[in-house]
């Protein structure tokens, strides 16, 4: 599947599962009977064609250019960003440089310990 902005995932906070990607029309509405938390696509795929979500924790960079970062994946300021454990926000994620070199590990609500 291509990546694409107007796809979305939903966390299930009573099930703690995540269910497949939805395109905008099949989104659950609000009267669902359960709590749930709603993530948009980036529209961008990583370093290995994965999708990459709002919640997604990527890791980026490079010992040989300052490090290896792991950032959450968040959408701020009306831009997707990508926010460190510390609250460091790299400013251009949504650039396809950032999402080419960029991996998937997991998300915040499956993985929360990977900020830690």
């Amino acid at each position: 599947m291509a990546a694409n902005r107007f796809n979305f995932r939903v966390w299930l906070e009573e099930h703690q599962t995540m269910t497949r990607t939805y395109h905008v029309e099949d989104v659950p509405t609000a009267d669902c009977d359960t709590n749930y938390i709603l993530m948009q696509s980036t529209g961008l795929g990583d370093a290995n064609g994965v999708e990459i979500f709002e919640g997604d924790v990527v890791r980026w960079g490079s010992e040989d250019l300052g490090g290896v970062r792991l950032f959450e994946i968040v959408f701020a300021d009306g831009a997707f960003m990508g926010q460190t454990a510390s609250g460091f926000f790299h400013e251009h994620p949504q650039h396809l440089g950032f999402a080419k070199s960029a991996e998937v590990i997991g998300n915040i609500h499956q993985n929360g310990d990977l900020l830690s």
